[in-house]
């Protein structure tokens, strides 16, 4: 009885943990998104080679989990958990929203060259 009435206030508590709105974001922050899901879809090419070669793997793993690790979150957009190391407390610091495209640009670029160094 006592895990029907736990596994009861569990799923409420999921049901209604974020019925808030969030503003929209705007379109730099949308931008920063598309950057930042690019960015992601290069680096799943990226473990792609690198789980296909030993000798890579054993050169390049730790730059790119470095890299995925630094991954800087946009506020107010949602992203995949399945594979989630990182902190997903709300930010202590404001960034505008320029300088989260830049930043996310910055680490699309790394991204980039690290699939360079490995084709």
């Amino acid at each position: 009885m006592n895990k029907i009435i736990l596994i009861v206030f569990l799923a409420t508590g999921a049901f209604v943990s974020c019925k808030h709105k969030h503003p929209e974001p705007s379109k730099t922050l949308k931008k920063a998104y598309a950057i930042q899901q690019n960015a992601l879809e290069v680096d799943k090419k990226i473990q792609s080679i690198l789980s296909a070669s030993d000798s890579l793997n054993q050169l390049y793993a730790g730059k790119r989990n470095s890299l995925i690790e630094n991954m800087v979150e946009i506020p107010g957009m949602d992203h995949d958990h399945s594979n989630c190391s990182h902190d997903h407390k709300p930010p202590t610091i404001g960034v505008s929203d320029e300088d989260m495209l830049k930043v996310q640009q910055e680490w699309s670029d790394s991204i980039q060259s690290l699939l360079k160094v490995l084709n």
